[in-house]
């Protein structure tokens, strides 16, 4: 069992470092260096990057080594389509199904993204980002939506430390508070069709900046 824990915690440590941009898309990962650093065996090391390879964090090229992933085009252009259909989908509940003590908590993860938005602390907002949509998805009483939405985010906030991912096209931070601002009126005004509009067109933003459109 104990062997289990370290795999898990070796598994929470690295993916921390992926998210935090301590180890860098298309970065060679090491796991005699991984192990060293985190003070582990290497067991538990490499069935936690075994893991990541599955969740797509990590790619193993045969004859060269470990590296963290670093997605096409195309690849990022699939995972922001399949968050928009997944996100759109929960906004649309969570209009129905959140209590107002819940649509409060949105708002304040909304009040605080604003305020990082606007002082220009994008790595903050990032992950205000991440809080404020994974809360929307846990607000919708589906979990596996949910689960699903949780697992697309953690790749969304990996997937922001690539150029490809950061291409800005006429939008700005205005832009996004303008955006989530109008996803949470949507759901304070219980209108699941404007939240799932407004939440589409949030998450499409996405695409304007990847593929130059």
């Amino acid at each position: 069992m104990k062997h289990f824990g370290l795999k898990y915690t070796a598994h929470d440590i690295i993916k921390k470092m992926l998210l935090n941009g301590d180890i860098k898309p298309g970065e060679r990962i090491r796991e005699d260096i991984i192990a060293e650093n985190i003070s582990m065996s290497r067991t538990p090391v490499r069935e936690a990057i075994n893991q990541l390879v599955v969740e797509g964090f990590v790619t193993q090229i045969p004859r060269k080594g470990i590296f963290a992933t670093k997605f096409t085009k195309q690849q990022l252009v699939d995972i922001v389509e399949a968050r928009t259909v997944l996100e759109s989908y929960a906004a649309k509940k969570c209009a129905l199904e959140a209590t107002d003590k819940e649509l409060d908590h949105i708002a304040e993860i909304f009040e605080e993204l604003k305020t990082a938005l606007r002082a220009g602390e994008l790595p903050k907002a990032g992950l205000l980002d991440g809080e404020f949509h994974r809360t929307i998805a846990s607000y919708s009483r589906n979990k596996r939506i949910s689960d699903y939405i949780n697992d697309i985010e953690d790749i969304i906030v990996y997937a922001r430390k690539m150029d490809t991912y950061n291409i800005r096209h006429q939008y700005t931070e205005e832009n996004s508070v303008t955006q989530h601002q109008d996803i949470l009126d949507a759901l304070i005004a219980r209108d699941p069709e404007e939240a799932e509009r407004c939440m589409a067109r949030n998450t499409r933003e996405v695409l304007n900046r990847i593929i130059g459109d």
